[in-house]
């Protein structure tokens, strides 16, 4: 009978603690708060794919996402429909729920459905990595578009997609790596960023023709400003 009463005892304060539990989850989703001013400029982040500009609002508060745009669309959709995959997952760290509807009745989970990327997608949906032949396409991509613009919003793509499980020495179709690549676009900040991971190799060598038509190609000699050239000598590239 006794063990019976102490039984009956930790039930109880287990099942008291779990109520409580319960209460708190329940407190911290009902003190998010709504915004539509925040709302509107994660719209306009996402639809420039600025990482930065969005990491920055969501670090300073406790935004419900779940809300309408002022064009009736949620973020998380908005996020699918351009492809930005970083801020996809940024979203969904902070709670974006890819099973609410939209004001046209499409949730995430309807929405990635026949699409290009729809495999990387639902990866992205369930917490899992892009493929790897989607995310360095994409690194190639934000490379290819990036200038001294824009260049801060595409180092912070690169990172996110090589999170995202990008090798970091992928290859293009003609097996230049990303450093080879904007090394020869001049691109500094992107040099730089690619040369503060270990398992970046500066000094890879990409061959082309025979005999006497043969052409060589590393970061380094693909190299005009004299910066890229310290930064990349620096991380230990070699000819």
């Amino acid at each position: 009978m006794n063990w019976f009463i102490v039984f009956l005892s930790v039930f109880s304060l287990f099942s008291c603690e779990l109520h409580e539990q319960e209460n708190i989850t329940q407190s911290e989703k009902e003190s998010k708060e709504v915004n539509l001013t925040i709302i509107s400029s994660l719209s306009k982040g996402i639809a420039e794919n600025d990482v930065l500009h969005v990491k920055k609002i969501l670090a300073d508060g406790n935004f419900e996402l779940n809300v309408f745009d002022k064009d009736g669309e949620l973020l998380l959709n908005k996020a699918i429909r351009s492809n930005s995959f970083i801020i996809g997952k940024l979203l969904l760290e902070n709670d974006a729920d890819p099973t609410v509807e939209d004001q046209s009745g499409k949730s995430a989970m309807d929405l990635i459905k026949n699409i290009s990327f729809e495999k990387d997608w639902s990866a992205l949906l369930k917490k899992e990595n892009i493929s790897v032949e989607t995310s360095t396409m994409l690194i190639f991509q934000a490379i290819n578009e990036a200038d001294s613009s824009n260049e801060d919003i595409k180092v912070q793509l690169i990172s996110g997609y090589l999170e995202l499980g990008a090798p970091f020495n992928g290859r293009d179709s003609g097996k230049f790596t990303y450093l080879i690549k904007a090394s020869g676009r001049g691109l500094l900040k992107v040099v730089k960023q690619l040369c503060s991971y270990p398992d970046t190799d500066p000094s890879i060598v990409v061959e082309r023709g025979r005999g006497s038509r043969k052409k060589v190609f590393t970061a380094l000699n693909q190299a005009k400003d004299p910066l890229i050239i310290d930064a990349l000598i620096a991380c230990g590239a070699k000819e």
